[in-house]
């Protein structure tokens, strides 16, 4: 499931007023609405941060964080499995 602004809301995520914090919000919000617990988030390049401040502000709902690093070249890198904050890290 992808959180966040759906597809109709296409030109506010593009828009200058969209930021960081909107983008944590928008996931905290669908999460909290929704009831979701044991989430698995997955986030690439800059969406890691996003990840990372929705596990600081709700790390109860979230099971795992998926980072993986922005691919150069086309290379594959691998995906690096961290725990929200006082959860055990997978190795």
């Amino acid at each position: 499931m992808a959180a966040g602004s759906e597809m109709a809301d296409f030109v506010l995520v593009h828009s200058a007023g969209i930021v960081l914090q909107t983008h944590v919000d928008d996931v905290v919000n669908t999460l909290t609405y929704q009831d979701l617990r044991g989430v698995i988030l997955v986030g690439t390049s800059s969406s890691g941060a996003v990840i990372t401040g929705v596990a600081d502000r709700v790390p109860d709902r979230i099971s795992q964080l998926i980072q993986q690093p922005h691919a150069l070249h086309n290379k594959p890198s691998p995906a690096r499995a961290t725990a929200p904050p006082g959860r055990r890290q997978l190795r």
